[in-house]
């Protein structure tokens, strides 16, 4: 007895106690990880395979700063989304896939679960409780369930219990390196990626930090100073992916990356209602992930739901022991968690958040959940623990009498109501008190025969505690920290474990199509024409799948999308800042096959999958070469502000079939416009995507230009131009003109490559090499000229470049041999006879540098997306290379900053405790 006390005590207990956290979850998930399955789908894969990515780019000892897979293009490492330089990533990502999801998985799980049972300790709870709360933890949907899908938020809200942990160990000792290893805690969840639920973490921490260090009676200037210097380390040490960051984000946002709006802000704040899924899950129906919808939801509402007996031992803590601080200081933090995630729902609130620097930047203010349920665990711990002596039986016994009555007491009442009510119907049938019983036994009486048996547990323990000796109690405590778990894992096992799952084999060459282009499409690029944007669209590419089979791309799955390229195939609108499916595909496909063709072809894009059957069996191409005649024109069109109700403006139109149509007009905007639009429409049967082009209208005034196809219009006798908007403040449309355009068609555009039961796909003629050589360059004046006015512009043949000069290249003889295109560089051996000018079709973007013949040249911003520069007559060696001089610069700060915190602690270590100690 007394060797397993001392193991009990020991570290060697925490490293078994991991080990067995870390085992959960393949228990859990065995039947999928033996059936060669993945426990995600969707946001999980993407996140996944940029793991995979940057494990095999390590292999190849070719580190990725650079991606060039997605996108055409994504600054990898500087892109603090991809988790580049989180420790745990790149250790685990060169394990083979199914492994690394797993091993992921498990690992923060584990993470998660033990500092739950540290902190936990910490603050003063007996080992059974923590034991038991940290089982839960893991076991709870919270960390499972529908949540695996954004896996990338389970891994970022494990390190919470950490940070925290390590705060308290700073209250108890008054030592500053508890603080920095705090610190350590942050910056690893900071480099995980989900920046949202990092600031929420960071503010619960800093909140935590000052409310339990006054308690502590830590003098107020103590705390403030300590903190700066928690906060300054915090800082330095995420310097090295922060200023990256920050780089992208403002490039984004230079380009036209839009700002998040207050509805935006506000979306699926969670309803007050949701509470009452936390003793009975399914009160709302079947939809337990999103009932009332998605703007009174969390997205995964079924989280709140803990299992009743733990919200038993919640609801008694709260009420019989409040005057316990740390029972309010749960509390307190569970409220403001709830308040913050519920903010649309109260008034004036969301307005005040939505001023909140950063904090307005987000959605879903309902991720902050993850506050509220680890307080509410940690309150069933502290309540968990008071249990451990007897006479507190005896309370909580009473509690889960009058609890259990109340509860009982409320349905009968509710029951007997809907009864007499079903059966005060004219037309009562007895199938509606069928389905009301049905509805009952499925949503009610779970929760009641948990809470019964609660009833039960607790007069046993009760009454067991007159007749038994403090030894056999604690026993019989232990046992009961067991039933708690094991009822628990019963009541939220089918909800914890569900999962989407997908086959590995969609991430190899298994299938036909993955095999033929992989082996053909050397530097060229891949881009699926789906119109739409949707990141369950499925397709051999996919999910980001192309990243695990060396596949480049135009279409990704990513949070930070390059606005220019979007802007190109968007003709002119803009890209919300973070957005993770924009990409996925194109609401203007059709128009970029048909019309645009030489932008495809500048970046290479030589395979088109087309999913939707765009391409007709000629392969053909159409290229606006002229106006005709106008159509219809309106010096101004006045719109008011309806507050988001929809405005209409018609007028008739006469139109001709298969024929292209050029919108333009001037805007003049008190406010930014959600929705606005222009289309023909000639009723229900004549209403087609091809007909509306929408328009971003932004504050001021603004040149908008775009194109509609008036399709099959033949057989319609009566069309109407239209302009539709929800306007939220006025707006005036000036000098707007209709003009029919003439188009020139070219067949055998897209040839077909691989036509089968599974696949469309097409091979574009006119793709460019990864390094070439245009016809002419031309100087421009503004290049946002080109995002609005795109088929003004000959993408593929020309370089468009802001202020530079005139050449004509097409008697220039220029041979490029294009060497090994790694991650961050290319190479190539270029002659030619006179002085020329090469095109690389990669995204333009700070930290790409070139050398030609060793020295290095400008690189120029080439029709608003791409990278070029000059060459001379003669035999050139040339070098584009990714060299981002800020990440050396927050590299140099962080390693700064850890050498500071390495001399703080030595020094701190080598005073004696009682002379720090008088120091606090």
């Amino acid at each position: 007895m007394f060797e397993l006390v001392k193991f009990h005590n020991s570290r060697w207990f925490n490293v078994v106690l991991f080990v067995i956290f870390f085992s959960l979850p393949f228990v859990l998930y065995w039947d999928l990880f033996s059936a060669n399955k993945s426990i995600v789908t969707g946001d999980g894969i993407q996140f996944f395979t940029q793991k995979a990515f940057l494990g095999s780019s390590l292999v190849q000892g070719d580190f990725p700063l650079w991606n060039k897979f997605l996108t055409n293009g994504t600054p990898f490492a500087l892109d603090f989304t991809n988790s580049a330089f989180y420790p745990i990533a790149l250790i685990l990502s060169i394990l083979p896939f199914k492994l690394l999801m797993y091993s992921f998985y498990a690992i923060h799980l584990a993470i998660g679960s033990f500092f739950t049972y540290l902190f936990t300790k910490e603050i003063g709870c007996g080992k059974v409780a923590s034991l038991c709360t940290a089982l839960i933890y893991e076991l709870s949907i919270h960390m499972g369930g529908y949540r695996k899908e954004h896996i990338v938020i389970i891994v970022t809200i494990v390190y919470l219990p950490a940070i925290l942990y390590f705060i308290q160990k700073y209250m108890i000792t008054k030592r500053i390196k508890w603080l920095l290893l705090s610190s350590v805690a942050m910056t690893f969840q900071f480099y995980i990626a989900y920046i949202q639920d990092v600031v929420y973490t960071d503010i619960a921490a800093g909140i935590f930090l000052l409310i339990v260090g006054l308690y502590n009676k830590i003098k107020l200037k103590k705390i403030i100073t300590d903190g700066l210097l928690w906060g300054l380390s915090y800082l330095g040490l995420i310097s090295f992916q922060l200023l990256p960051t920050v780089q992208l984000v403002q490039e984004y946002g230079q380009s036209g990356a839009t700002a998040a709006s207050i509805e935006y802000f506000k979306g699926y704040s969670i309803h007050y209602m949701k509470l009452l899924m936390m003793l009975f899950p399914r009160i709302y129906g079947e939809n337990v992930y999103e009932p009332f919808g998605t703007a009174y939801s969390s997205g995964f509402d079924i989280e709140l739901f803990l299992g009743v007996f733990v919200l038993l031992i919640i609801l008694f803590g709260a009420t019989r022991y409040f005057t316990d601080f740390r029972i309010k200081l749960s509390l307190g933090m569970m409220v403001g968690a709830f308040l913050f995630s519920a903010n649309a729902h109260i008034p004036l609130l969301s307005e005040f958040l939505y001023q909140i620097p950063a904090i307005n930047g987000f959605r879903v203010p309902s991720r902050a959940l993850f506050i509220f349920i680890f307080f509410a665990l940690v309150l069933f711990a502290i309540t968990l623990s008071k249990l451990s002596v007897p006479r507190q039986s005896e309370n909580f016994y009473r509690f889960s009498k009058w609890f259990a009555l109340g509860i009982c007491s409320v349905l009968c009442c509710a029951i007997f109501a809907n009864l007499i009510n079903l059966m005060s119907v004219q037309k009562f049938n007895f199938d509606d008190i069928r389905t009301f019983y049905n509805y009952c036994k499925i949503v009610f009486l779970p929760g009641l025969l948990v809470l019964i048996a609660a009833y039960f547990v607790a007069f046993s323990l009760y009454k067991g505690s007159k007749k038994w000796s403090g030894a056999q109690y604690n026993k019989v405590y232990g046992c009961f920290g067991v039933v708690i778990v094991l009822f628990t894992i019963v009541e939220t096992n089918s909800f914890s474990t569900i999962s989407r799952s997908t086959n590995f084999e969609v991430f190899n060459l298994k299938d036909k199509a993955s095999q033929v282009i992989a082996q053909n499409i050397g530097n060229y690029k891949v881009w699926d024409a789906f119109p739409g944007i949707d990141g369950g669209h499925e397709s051999f590419i996919s999910q980001n799948s192309n990243l695990y089979k060396g596949i480049s791309t135009i279409n990704a799955f990513i949070p930070f999308n390059n606005p220019r390229i979007y802007k190109l195939f968007s003709n002119g609108n803009q890209a919300p800042l973070n957005f993770t499916g924009l990409l996925t595909g194109s609401l203007n496909a059709e128009d970029n096959l048909l019309l645009q063709n030489d932008l495809l072809s500048m970046l290479g894009v030589k395979y088109i999958i087309d999913s939707s059957n765009l391409i007709n069996e000629k392969g053909e191409i159409k290229k606006i070469i002229g106006e005709k005649a106008v159509v219809y024109e309106k010096d101004i069109i006045s719109i008011p502000d309806l507050m988001g109700k929809v405005f209409v403006f018609s007028q008739p139109v006469a139109i001709k079939p298969q024929t292209y149509y050029k919108v333009e007009f001037n805007a003049n905007s008190v406010g930014q416009q959600e929705l606005f639009y222009v289309d023909l429409y000639g009723g229900e049967k004549y209403d087609q995507p091809e007909q509306q082009k929408n328009f971003h209208i932004q504050v001021g005034t603004s040149r908008h230009t775009g194109y509609v196809y008036s399709g099959d219009s033949a057989a319609i006798d009566n069309i109407y131009l239209r302009v539709v908007s929800t306007p939220t403040s006025e707006m005036h449309i000036t000098n707007f003109v209709i003009t029919e355009m003439e188009t020139q068609i070219q067949e055998h555009v897209y040839k077909p490559f691989l036509i089968d039961e599974g696949n469309r796909i097409f091979e574009n003629i006119n793709a460019k090499d990864i390094l070439y050589v245009p016809q002419k360059t031309m100087s421009i004046k503004d290049v946002n000229d080109i995002y609005g006015n795109i088929y003004d512009y000959d993408l593929s043949n020309v370089s468009y470049i802001e202020n530079f000069k005139n050449v004509d290249l097409t008697n220039t003889n220029t041979n490029i041999s294009v060497g090994n295109f790694k991650n961050n560089s290319i190479k190539a051996v270029v002659h030619s006879d006179k002085p020329s000018f090469i095109n690389f079709s990669q995204n333009y973007y700070p930290g790409w540098k070139a050398k030609v013949n060793g020295k290095e040249t400008q690189i120029y911003m080439v029709n608003g997306l791409i990278q070029g520069i000059e060459v001379p007559m003669g035999d050139s060696e040339i070098e584009f290379y990714f060299f981002p001089r800020i990440l050396f610069v927050g590299g140099f700060i962080t390693l700064l900053t850890l050498v500071v915190m390495a001399y703080i602690i030595v020094r701190e270590s080598r005073k004696d405790p009682i002379v720090l100690n008088n120091n606090t």
